[in-house]
């Protein structure tokens, strides 16, 4: 009996001793923004990823190109709807983002009506008459 106990208290200990916490990989949660991607092509759109260092960011742009960073730019020589992915990677984790992006010409315009005209505005507050 004295030398089952043994035995067994042997085991344990060596089990105990011989167990390892694996390190478990956090997956980040990734988000961009994108501005810019109205006007005349071609066109120069701003990504921004919301995670920052350690983190190393990768862009597929959608359109065959691909860039890294942070925050980047990319000119899309045509317009269209583009799947933009953002894959960010770190020793802690791995994570990514996907958003469709339109290039397009048009812009929005902001209408006023000023003593009973109208005036159109452009995005940068300007107007056509000046």
């Amino acid at each position: 009996m004295k030398r089952w106990l043994t035995i067994f208290i042997s085991m344990l200990f060596i089990g105990i001793v011989s167990c390892k916490k694996e390190k478990t990989m956090q997956h980040p949660f990734v988000d961009f923004t994108y501005s810019g991607n109205n006007g005349v092509t071609p066109v120069a759109v701003s990504f921004q990823c919301n995670l920052s260092d350690p983190y190393v960011v990768h862009w597929d742009f959608g359109d065959g190109s691909t860039g890294a960073g942070h925050s980047v730019t990319h000119t899309y020589l045509k317009q269209g709807f583009y799947k933009v992915y953002a894959n960010a990677e770190s020793e802690e984790g791995v994570g990514g983002a996907v958003q469709n992006v339109n290039v397009s010409p048009y812009t929005k315009l902001k209408i006023f009506q000023v003593n009973g005209g109208v005036t159109a505005h452009k995005p940068d507050g300007s107007t056509w008459d000046n």
